[in-house]
């Protein structure tokens, strides 16, 4: 697949147990960063894939009501990410997956999103 273009019209994508870096490294030139193109996107599972961090262009997927992000990797979901998924309804994080959330009042070298995102 050149593209994920020819899929404007995608709802659901179930990328369980994805290895994504065997995506981006065979040469494709996609990965995560490539979704933005699914505008009409509802569902993104991403549970049990070996994603690391979820991309700035997750934002773009303005018609998001589910993410699904427990994967065992996972390490960061950059700041006012979540908070721009206005239609989003449900967030999947899984407990031992993802532990740097941060608090009001906290900062660190490497920002990640909050819990004041989730309002």
């Amino acid at each position: 697949m050149q593209s994920l273009e020819c899929l404007a019209k995608l709802q659901i994508l179930e990328l369980k147990y994805f290895r994504i870096s065997c995506f981006i490294s065979s040469g494709s030139g996609m990965g995560l960063t490539s979704l933005q193109k699914l505008k009409s996107l509802k569902i993104l599972n991403l549970h049990g894939s070996s994603a690391k961090e979820l991309p700035e262009e997750i934002r773009e997927l303005s018609n998001l009501r589910l993410l699904d992000t427990c994967c065992e990797q996972l390490e960061r979901i950059l700041p006012n990410t979540i908070q721009k998924l206005s239609k989003l309804e449900e967030l999947y994080i899984g407990v031992s997956s993802f532990t740097n959330w941060e608090v009001e009042g906290t900062s660190s070298q490497t920002s990640n999103a909050s819990f004041v995102e989730l309002n």
